[in-house]
Protein backbone atom coordinates (compact mmCIF):
# COMPACT_ATOMS: atom_id res chain seq x y z
CA UNK A 1 0.00 0.00 0.00
CA UNK A 2 1.31 3.67 -0.59
CA UNK A 3 2.11 5.81 2.51
CA UNK A 4 0.77 9.13 2.29
CA UNK A 5 0.98 12.27 4.69
CA UNK A 6 -2.68 11.48 6.16
CA UNK A 7 -6.05 11.07 5.17
CA UNK A 8 -6.96 14.78 4.76
CA UNK A 9 -4.86 14.84 1.57
CA UNK A 10 -5.17 15.59 -2.31
CA UNK A 11 -4.67 12.29 -4.39
CA UNK A 12 -3.23 12.78 -8.07
CA UNK A 13 -3.72 10.61 -11.05
CA UNK A 14 -3.48 11.16 -14.54
CA UNK A 15 -5.33 14.69 -14.62
CA UNK A 16 -7.34 13.65 -12.16
CA UNK A 17 -7.59 14.97 -8.13
CA UNK A 18 -9.26 13.23 -5.39
CA UNK A 19 -9.69 15.46 -2.81
CA UNK A 20 -10.45 13.46 0.34
CA UNK A 21 -11.35 16.59 2.87
CA UNK A 22 -14.11 17.56 0.11
CA UNK A 23 -15.28 14.03 -1.22
CA UNK A 24 -14.73 15.19 -4.57
CA UNK A 25 -12.96 14.86 -8.12
CA UNK A 26 -11.67 16.67 -10.43
CA UNK A 27 -10.52 16.83 -13.70
CA UNK A 28 -8.06 19.55 -14.99
CA UNK A 29 -9.43 21.49 -12.44
CA UNK A 30 -13.16 21.13 -12.79
CA UNK A 31 -15.18 19.22 -10.44
CA UNK A 32 -16.29 15.72 -11.60
CA UNK A 33 -19.82 14.86 -10.30
CA UNK A 34 -19.79 11.51 -8.61
CA UNK A 35 -21.92 9.76 -5.84
CA UNK A 36 -20.91 9.46 -2.32
CA UNK A 37 -20.60 5.34 -2.30
CA UNK A 38 -18.43 5.64 -5.76
CA UNK A 39 -16.45 7.90 -4.44
CA UNK A 40 -15.46 6.28 -1.64
CA UNK A 41 -14.77 3.15 -4.01
CA UNK A 42 -12.51 5.41 -5.84
CA UNK A 43 -10.70 6.44 -3.10
CA UNK A 44 -10.40 3.23 -1.45
CA UNK A 45 -8.12 1.80 -4.28
CA UNK A 46 -6.29 4.79 -5.56
CA UNK A 47 -5.34 4.65 -1.48
CA UNK A 48 -4.21 1.07 -2.51
CA UNK A 49 -2.91 1.65 -5.88
CA UNK A 50 -0.88 -1.27 -7.09
CA UNK A 51 -2.70 -3.40 -5.00
CA UNK A 52 -5.16 -5.96 -5.44
CA UNK A 53 -8.13 -5.30 -3.96
CA UNK A 54 -10.93 -8.35 -3.45
CA UNK A 55 -15.29 -7.78 -3.94
CA UNK A 56 -15.19 -8.66 -0.68
CA UNK A 57 -12.88 -5.91 0.72
CA UNK A 58 -14.58 -3.30 -1.46
CA UNK A 59 -17.78 -4.30 0.12
CA UNK A 60 -16.87 -4.28 4.08
CA UNK A 61 -14.39 -0.93 3.02
CA UNK A 62 -17.20 1.27 1.11
CA UNK A 63 -20.38 -0.39 2.15
CA UNK A 64 -19.17 -1.03 5.90
CA UNK A 65 -20.26 -4.49 5.77
CA UNK A 66 -23.42 -4.18 4.02
CA UNK A 67 -25.13 -7.16 2.27
CA UNK A 68 -24.59 -6.27 -1.56
CA UNK A 69 -24.53 -7.89 -4.68
CA UNK A 70 -21.51 -8.66 -6.62
CA UNK A 71 -23.36 -6.56 -9.63
CA UNK A 72 -23.50 -3.72 -7.13
CA UNK A 73 -19.51 -3.38 -6.74
CA UNK A 74 -19.54 -4.37 -11.09
CA UNK A 75 -21.83 -1.33 -11.53
CA UNK A 76 -20.15 1.15 -9.25
CA UNK A 77 -16.70 0.37 -11.11
CA UNK A 78 -18.80 0.59 -14.42
CA UNK A 79 -19.49 3.96 -13.42
CA UNK A 80 -15.72 5.43 -12.06
CA UNK A 81 -14.71 3.48 -15.63
CA UNK A 82 -17.63 5.91 -17.80
CA UNK A 83 -16.15 9.21 -15.05
CA UNK A 84 -12.71 8.35 -15.65
CA UNK A 85 -13.28 7.77 -19.64
CA UNK A 86 -12.19 4.20 -19.90
CA UNK A 87 -12.92 1.10 -21.42
CA UNK A 88 -12.42 -1.99 -19.39
CA UNK A 89 -10.12 -3.37 -21.54
CA UNK A 90 -7.75 -0.15 -22.05
CA UNK A 91 -7.20 -0.58 -17.97
CA UNK A 92 -5.38 2.90 -17.68
CA UNK A 93 -6.70 3.23 -14.24
CA UNK A 94 -8.66 0.48 -12.96
CA UNK A 95 -7.84 -3.27 -13.83
CA UNK A 96 -10.39 -5.96 -13.50
CA UNK A 97 -8.55 -9.19 -12.02
CA UNK A 98 -10.98 -12.04 -12.88
CA UNK A 99 -13.09 -13.80 -10.19
CA UNK A 100 -10.66 -12.04 -7.42
CA UNK A 101 -10.80 -8.31 -7.49
CA UNK A 102 -9.49 -4.90 -9.11
CA UNK A 103 -6.24 -3.00 -8.80
CA UNK A 104 -5.91 0.47 -9.64
CA UNK A 105 -3.10 0.78 -11.52
CA UNK A 106 -1.95 4.21 -12.67
CA UNK A 107 0.60 6.24 -10.09
CA UNK A 108 -0.55 8.07 -7.89
CA UNK A 109 1.19 10.83 -5.69
CA UNK A 110 0.28 13.80 -3.67
CA UNK A 111 -0.02 17.13 -4.84
CA UNK A 112 1.51 20.27 -3.63
CA UNK A 113 -0.95 22.64 -1.61
CA UNK A 114 -1.06 25.29 -4.27
CA UNK A 115 -2.44 23.10 -6.52
CA UNK A 116 -4.97 21.33 -4.34
CA UNK A 117 -6.40 24.47 -3.26
CA UNK A 118 -6.13 26.87 -6.19
CA UNK A 119 -10.33 26.22 -7.33
CA UNK A 120 -10.83 27.06 -3.85
CA UNK A 121 -8.87 29.00 -1.58
CA UNK A 122 -8.97 32.02 -4.30
CA UNK A 123 -11.63 31.15 -7.13
CA UNK A 124 -10.93 34.51 -9.20
CA UNK A 125 -7.34 32.88 -9.38
CA UNK A 126 -9.51 29.59 -11.00
CA UNK A 127 -11.29 31.26 -13.25
CA UNK A 128 -8.37 33.01 -14.87
CA UNK A 129 -6.92 29.83 -15.16
CA UNK A 130 -9.77 27.89 -16.73
CA UNK A 131 -10.20 31.07 -18.76
CA UNK A 132 -6.33 30.44 -20.07
CA UNK A 133 -6.63 27.29 -20.66
CA UNK A 134 -9.99 27.77 -22.61
CA UNK A 135 -7.89 30.06 -25.17
CA UNK A 136 -4.82 28.40 -25.49
CA UNK A 137 -6.94 25.42 -27.29
CA UNK A 138 -7.58 27.82 -30.16
CA UNK A 139 -4.03 26.86 -31.08
CA UNK A 140 -3.08 30.22 -32.67
CA UNK A 141 -1.30 33.16 -32.13
CA UNK A 142 -4.70 35.56 -30.65
CA UNK A 143 -5.26 32.33 -28.62
CA UNK A 144 -1.94 32.23 -27.25
CA UNK A 145 -1.57 35.96 -26.43
CA UNK A 146 -5.10 35.90 -24.63
CA UNK A 147 -4.31 32.77 -22.61
CA UNK A 148 -0.67 34.80 -21.46
CA UNK A 149 -3.01 37.59 -20.29
CA UNK A 150 -5.34 35.62 -18.33
CA UNK A 151 -2.11 33.54 -16.38
CA UNK A 152 -0.89 36.37 -15.51
CA UNK A 153 -3.92 37.92 -13.96
CA UNK A 154 -3.70 34.18 -11.76
CA UNK A 155 0.18 35.00 -11.00
CA UNK A 156 -1.14 38.74 -10.04
CA UNK A 157 -3.30 37.46 -7.38
CA UNK A 158 -1.59 34.15 -6.20
CA UNK A 159 2.82 34.29 -7.57
CA UNK A 160 3.09 30.59 -5.92
CA UNK A 161 0.52 29.01 -8.27
CA UNK A 162 2.03 25.54 -10.08
CA UNK A 163 -0.72 25.77 -12.13
CA UNK A 164 -0.28 29.10 -13.59
CA UNK A 165 3.47 28.95 -14.08
CA UNK A 166 2.23 26.19 -16.33
CA UNK A 167 -0.10 27.94 -18.01
CA UNK A 168 2.78 30.47 -18.78
CA UNK A 169 5.17 27.60 -19.82
CA UNK A 170 2.41 26.25 -22.32
CA UNK A 171 1.33 29.74 -23.76
CA UNK A 172 5.39 30.95 -24.72
CA UNK A 173 5.82 27.22 -25.97
CA UNK A 174 3.17 27.74 -28.06
CA UNK A 175 3.97 31.04 -29.35
CA UNK A 176 7.73 30.01 -29.84
CA UNK A 177 6.81 26.54 -31.80
CA UNK A 178 4.28 28.35 -34.33
CA UNK A 179 6.65 31.29 -35.30
CA UNK A 180 4.87 33.90 -33.50
CA UNK A 181 8.15 35.14 -31.85
CA UNK A 182 11.69 34.52 -32.13
CA UNK A 183 11.93 31.17 -30.29
CA UNK A 184 14.99 32.12 -28.44
CA UNK A 185 12.63 34.64 -26.36
CA UNK A 186 9.01 32.19 -26.47
CA UNK A 187 11.49 29.40 -25.04
CA UNK A 188 13.39 31.25 -22.90
CA UNK A 189 9.91 32.24 -21.27
CA UNK A 190 8.52 29.13 -21.78
CA UNK A 191 11.78 27.43 -19.75
CA UNK A 192 11.48 29.88 -16.62
CA UNK A 193 7.92 29.53 -16.18
CA UNK A 194 8.36 25.49 -16.35
CA UNK A 195 11.18 25.38 -14.18
CA UNK A 196 9.63 27.95 -11.72
CA UNK A 197 6.25 25.71 -11.66
CA UNK A 198 8.84 22.14 -11.08
CA UNK A 199 10.34 24.36 -8.02
CA UNK A 200 6.72 24.54 -6.25
CA UNK A 201 5.55 21.37 -7.29
CA UNK A 202 7.99 18.82 -8.44
CA UNK A 203 5.33 16.35 -9.21
CA UNK A 204 4.31 18.82 -12.18
CA UNK A 205 4.21 16.03 -14.87
CA UNK A 206 3.21 18.94 -17.36
CA UNK A 207 5.99 20.99 -16.40
CA UNK A 208 8.18 18.36 -16.93
CA UNK A 209 7.31 17.61 -20.26
CA UNK A 210 7.33 21.26 -21.68
CA UNK A 211 11.00 21.53 -20.57
CA UNK A 212 11.56 18.09 -22.24
CA UNK A 213 10.06 19.73 -25.16
CA UNK A 214 12.21 23.04 -25.35
CA UNK A 215 15.27 20.89 -25.19
CA UNK A 216 13.77 18.81 -28.52
CA UNK A 217 12.72 21.63 -30.15
CA UNK A 218 15.05 25.06 -29.46
CA UNK A 219 18.17 23.05 -27.69
CA UNK A 220 18.39 20.29 -29.70
CA UNK A 221 19.23 17.89 -26.90
CA UNK A 222 17.50 14.69 -27.34
CA UNK A 223 19.39 13.40 -24.08
CA UNK A 224 17.78 15.78 -22.06
CA UNK A 225 14.18 15.76 -23.44
CA UNK A 226 13.87 12.33 -24.01
CA UNK A 227 15.00 12.02 -19.60
CA UNK A 228 12.39 14.95 -18.77
CA UNK A 229 9.69 12.89 -21.23
CA UNK A 230 10.43 9.89 -19.42
CA UNK A 231 9.96 12.02 -16.14
CA UNK A 232 6.79 13.24 -17.19
CA UNK A 233 5.27 9.66 -18.34
CA UNK A 234 6.72 8.15 -14.71
CA UNK A 235 4.71 10.92 -13.10
CA UNK A 236 2.07 10.18 -14.97
CA UNK A 237 1.89 7.32 -17.75
CA UNK A 238 -0.90 8.27 -19.37
CA UNK A 239 -0.80 11.77 -19.63
CA UNK A 240 -1.63 12.59 -23.60
CA UNK A 241 0.54 15.35 -23.96
CA UNK A 242 3.26 13.57 -22.91
CA UNK A 243 2.61 10.71 -25.46
CA UNK A 244 2.68 13.29 -28.17
CA UNK A 245 6.04 14.77 -26.97
CA UNK A 246 7.47 11.11 -27.03
CA UNK A 247 5.99 11.04 -30.38
CA UNK A 248 7.93 14.07 -32.06
CA UNK A 249 10.92 13.02 -30.33
CA UNK A 250 10.93 9.57 -31.89
CA UNK A 251 10.38 11.80 -35.38
CA UNK A 252 12.86 13.72 -34.59
CA UNK A 253 15.50 10.78 -33.86
CA UNK A 254 13.40 8.45 -37.20
CA UNK A 255 12.74 6.34 -34.85
CA UNK A 256 9.33 6.28 -36.71
CA UNK A 257 8.17 2.78 -35.46
CA UNK A 258 8.67 4.08 -32.50
CA UNK A 259 6.76 7.11 -33.24
CA UNK A 260 3.74 5.30 -34.56
CA UNK A 261 3.46 3.62 -31.32
CA UNK A 262 3.56 6.70 -29.10
CA UNK A 263 1.16 8.56 -31.38
CA UNK A 264 -1.45 5.34 -30.73
CA UNK A 265 -0.67 5.16 -27.00
CA UNK A 266 -1.52 8.81 -26.81
CA UNK A 267 -5.05 8.42 -28.96
CA UNK A 268 -5.74 5.54 -26.72
CA UNK A 269 -5.64 7.70 -23.44
CA UNK A 270 -7.77 10.55 -25.27
CA UNK A 271 -8.95 9.85 -28.63
CA UNK A 272 -11.40 12.64 -29.37
CA UNK A 273 -8.61 14.91 -29.17
CA UNK A 274 -8.24 16.33 -33.04
CA UNK A 275 -4.40 17.28 -32.27
CA UNK A 276 -3.22 14.13 -31.32
CA UNK A 277 -5.20 12.85 -34.56
CA UNK A 278 -2.84 15.10 -36.73
CA UNK A 279 -0.24 13.86 -35.57
CA UNK A 280 -0.91 10.25 -36.15
CA UNK A 281 -1.24 11.70 -39.82
CA UNK A 282 1.90 13.22 -39.75
CA UNK A 283 3.82 10.11 -38.89
CA UNK A 284 2.48 8.18 -41.59
CA UNK A 285 3.58 11.43 -44.07
CA UNK A 286 7.16 10.59 -42.13
CA UNK A 287 6.92 6.93 -43.06
CA UNK A 288 6.21 7.62 -46.55
CA UNK A 289 3.05 6.74 -46.52
CA UNK A 290 1.19 9.47 -48.37
CA UNK A 291 -2.25 8.31 -48.68
CA UNK A 292 -2.83 6.56 -45.45
CA UNK A 293 -1.72 10.05 -44.56
CA UNK A 294 -4.60 11.50 -46.99
CA UNK A 295 -7.34 9.15 -46.08
CA UNK A 296 -6.39 9.93 -42.21
CA UNK A 297 -6.61 13.79 -42.81
CA UNK A 298 -9.59 13.56 -44.91
CA UNK A 299 -11.28 11.88 -42.25
CA UNK A 300 -10.54 14.15 -39.56
CA UNK A 301 -11.76 16.84 -41.96
CA UNK A 302 -15.51 14.83 -42.22
CA UNK A 303 -15.25 15.13 -38.18
CA UNK A 304 -14.94 18.73 -38.45
CA UNK A 305 -14.50 20.62 -41.43
CA UNK A 306 -13.21 24.00 -39.63
CA UNK A 307 -10.30 22.04 -38.36
CA UNK A 308 -7.11 23.86 -40.33
CA UNK A 309 -4.62 22.18 -39.16
CA UNK A 310 -5.76 18.62 -40.94
CA UNK A 311 -6.54 20.74 -44.17
CA UNK A 312 -2.97 21.92 -43.64
CA UNK A 313 -1.35 18.60 -43.47
CA UNK A 314 -3.93 17.13 -46.08
CA UNK A 315 -2.05 19.90 -48.67
CA UNK A 316 0.91 18.72 -47.85
CA UNK A 317 0.38 15.06 -48.19
CA UNK A 318 -1.56 14.90 -51.18
CA UNK A 319 1.70 17.11 -52.36
CA UNK A 320 3.76 14.18 -51.81
CA UNK A 321 1.60 12.02 -53.12
CA UNK A 322 1.58 13.61 -56.18
CA UNK A 323 -1.76 15.14 -56.32
CA UNK A 324 -0.66 18.71 -56.84
CA UNK A 325 -3.95 20.40 -58.15
CA UNK A 326 -5.48 18.77 -55.25
CA UNK A 327 -2.92 19.69 -52.46
CA UNK A 328 -2.84 23.07 -53.79
CA UNK A 329 -6.47 23.53 -53.74
CA UNK A 330 -6.58 22.53 -49.65
CA UNK A 331 -3.85 24.62 -49.24
CA UNK A 332 -5.21 27.27 -50.87
CA UNK A 333 -8.08 26.97 -48.79
CA UNK A 334 -5.87 27.00 -45.11
CA UNK A 335 -4.49 30.76 -46.66
CA UNK A 336 -7.71 32.34 -46.97
CA UNK A 337 -8.44 31.44 -42.79
CA UNK A 338 -4.81 31.50 -42.06
CA UNK A 339 -2.54 34.10 -43.66
CA UNK A 340 0.32 32.32 -40.70
CA UNK A 341 3.97 31.71 -42.01
CA UNK A 342 3.78 28.45 -42.00
CA UNK A 343 0.72 28.62 -44.14
CA UNK A 344 2.06 31.21 -46.59
CA UNK A 345 5.41 28.92 -47.13
CA UNK A 346 3.38 25.67 -47.64
CA UNK A 347 1.03 27.52 -50.28
CA UNK A 348 3.90 29.31 -52.05
CA UNK A 349 5.56 25.46 -52.20
CA UNK A 350 2.63 24.36 -54.01
CA UNK A 351 2.35 27.08 -56.39
CA UNK A 352 6.05 26.53 -57.07
CA UNK A 353 5.95 22.33 -57.87
CA UNK A 354 2.53 22.93 -59.66
CA UNK A 355 4.75 25.24 -62.09
CA UNK A 356 3.46 28.66 -61.39
CA UNK A 357 6.41 30.65 -60.80
CA UNK A 358 4.85 33.82 -60.75
CA UNK A 359 2.58 32.49 -58.06
CA UNK A 360 5.06 30.91 -55.41
CA UNK A 361 7.33 34.24 -56.14
CA UNK A 362 4.61 36.56 -54.87
CA UNK A 363 4.57 34.58 -52.07
CA UNK A 364 7.54 34.57 -51.59
CA UNK A 365 7.99 37.97 -51.42
CA UNK A 366 5.33 38.32 -48.94
CA UNK A 367 7.14 36.51 -46.36
CA UNK A 368 10.26 38.63 -46.84
CA UNK A 369 7.67 41.36 -46.55
CA UNK A 370 6.54 40.10 -43.05
CA UNK A 371 10.03 39.50 -41.99
CA UNK A 372 10.44 43.42 -41.26
CA UNK A 373 8.08 43.48 -38.87
CA UNK A 374 7.80 39.80 -36.86
CA UNK A 375 9.73 36.78 -36.63
CA UNK A 376 9.63 34.83 -39.59
CA UNK A 377 11.62 31.81 -39.62
CA UNK A 378 14.20 30.72 -42.26
CA UNK A 379 13.09 27.35 -42.33
CA UNK A 380 10.17 28.79 -43.90
CA UNK A 381 11.87 30.85 -46.41
CA UNK A 382 14.10 27.62 -47.57
CA UNK A 383 10.78 25.40 -48.14
CA UNK A 384 9.01 27.49 -51.26
CA UNK A 385 12.79 28.14 -52.34
CA UNK A 386 13.18 24.41 -52.59
CA UNK A 387 10.03 24.28 -54.50
CA UNK A 388 11.44 26.84 -57.00
CA UNK A 389 14.51 24.63 -57.03
CA UNK A 390 17.28 27.68 -56.32
CA UNK A 391 18.92 24.86 -54.19
CA UNK A 392 21.62 27.03 -53.18
CA UNK A 393 19.38 29.66 -51.75
CA UNK A 394 17.45 27.00 -49.62
CA UNK A 395 20.78 25.93 -48.31
CA UNK A 396 21.39 29.25 -47.33
CA UNK A 397 18.66 29.87 -45.90
CA UNK A 398 18.29 26.68 -43.15
CA UNK A 399 22.13 27.97 -42.62
CA UNK A 400 20.25 31.10 -41.28
CA UNK A 401 17.80 28.68 -39.68
CA UNK A 402 20.25 26.55 -37.88
CA UNK A 403 21.54 30.24 -36.39
CA UNK A 404 18.16 30.99 -35.61
CA UNK A 405 17.69 27.60 -33.73
CA UNK A 406 14.41 27.70 -35.64
CA UNK A 407 12.43 24.45 -34.22
CA UNK A 408 11.34 23.01 -37.00
CA UNK A 409 15.28 22.22 -38.25
CA UNK A 410 14.86 19.34 -35.80
CA UNK A 411 12.35 17.94 -38.74
CA UNK A 412 15.07 17.78 -41.59
CA UNK A 413 15.90 13.65 -41.49
CA UNK A 414 12.14 13.63 -42.31
CA UNK A 415 10.44 16.27 -43.99
CA UNK A 416 9.44 15.22 -47.68
CA UNK A 417 9.45 18.50 -49.17
CA UNK A 418 13.38 18.25 -48.33
CA UNK A 419 14.35 15.46 -50.55
CA UNK A 420 15.94 17.16 -53.41
CA UNK A 421 18.57 18.05 -51.00
CA UNK A 422 19.39 14.82 -49.30
CA UNK A 423 22.70 14.02 -51.73
CA UNK A 424 23.78 17.47 -51.13
CA UNK A 425 27.25 17.59 -49.13
CA UNK A 426 25.75 20.94 -46.86
CA UNK A 427 22.45 19.48 -46.17
CA UNK A 428 24.00 16.39 -45.19
CA UNK A 429 26.08 18.50 -42.88
CA UNK A 430 22.71 20.57 -41.47
CA UNK A 431 21.10 16.99 -41.03
CA UNK A 432 24.60 15.74 -38.96
CA UNK A 433 25.29 18.43 -37.13
CA UNK A 434 26.93 18.12 -33.77
CA UNK A 435 23.66 19.47 -32.11
CA UNK A 436 21.52 17.11 -33.38
CA UNK A 437 24.15 12.92 -32.68
CA UNK A 438 21.12 11.17 -31.93
CA UNK A 439 19.21 12.01 -35.06
CA UNK A 440 22.73 11.26 -37.05
CA UNK A 441 23.09 7.88 -35.67
CA UNK A 442 19.60 6.99 -36.90
CA UNK A 443 18.67 5.56 -40.16
CA UNK A 444 17.77 8.05 -42.58
CA UNK A 445 15.98 5.64 -44.80
CA UNK A 446 12.88 6.61 -43.53
CA UNK A 447 11.70 2.81 -44.59
CA UNK A 448 14.05 0.86 -42.26
CA UNK A 449 14.12 2.90 -39.32
CA UNK A 450 15.22 2.27 -35.89
CA UNK A 451 13.70 0.70 -33.19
Amino acid sequence: MITFDNLDTVLAFGNYRLDERRSQLLCDGVVVPLPYKAFSLLRTLVRRAGELVSRDELAKLVWEDKAISDATVTQHIFMLRSVLKERSHDSLYIATVPRHGYRFIAPVHQVAKAESEVAFADRDVYRALIKGRHYLERSNEEGYKDGLECFRQALALDPNSALGHVGMANAFYGLASYQYCDPTYGFGEARKAALRAVEIDPASYDAERILGAIHLWHDWDFERAEARISRALVLNSVHAPSLNAATWLSIATVQLDKALRNAQSALLVNPSSLRLQATLGIVYQCLDEPLDAVRHFRTLLDMDENFTLARYYLGSALLQLGSIEEGLNELRAVVQVDRSVQALSALAYAHAVHGDFDAAEAMLQELYRLAQTRYVSSYSIAIPLVGLRRFNEALTALNFAEEERAPWMILLPVEPRFDPLREDPEFQRLTHAPDRQIAATAPIDKRSNSK
